[in-house]
């Protein structure tokens, strides 16, 4: 198993007030896109974990080269899937964040438990 370090998954990103690592935005595009069996456009992808499109295009490119999504172009758009590959990261992760208690990762992200 390759490390998040050694993929260059730790990088941190600035986005707003909260930093983002790489491996945090792979997660959240990958969980947006299980929910959406047909697929979404990186534009609609973009706006739902709130990115820029084109950084969101690189995102994705890179998640196509690992196997996690595909792209089919769809008129002047691409429609990205979620793979089997993707969907099977996705379960990790959920599985390794059911493991930190509430509170932990509330105050991580700056929000307070009501």
């Amino acid at each position: 198993m390759v490390c998040a370090t050694a993929l260059g998954l730790t990088e941190g990103l600035v986005s707003g007030r909260r930093r983002f690592t790489v491996l945090e935005r792979v997660i959240q595009i990958l969980m947006f896109l299980a929910n959406r069996p047909e697929g979404a456009s990186i534009r609609e992808i973009a706006r739902s974990v709130g990115m820029n499109p084109y950084v969101c295009g690189r995102y994705i490119d890179n998640m196509e080269r690992w196997g996690l999504v595909t792209r089919e172009r769809k008129g002047r758009a691409y429609i990205v899937r979620i793979t089997d590959r993707g969907l099977r990261a996705v379960v990790v992760a959920t599985q390794l964040l059911s493991y930190i208690p509430l509170d932990i990762g509330l105050k991580a992200i700056g929000k307070s438990e009501k």
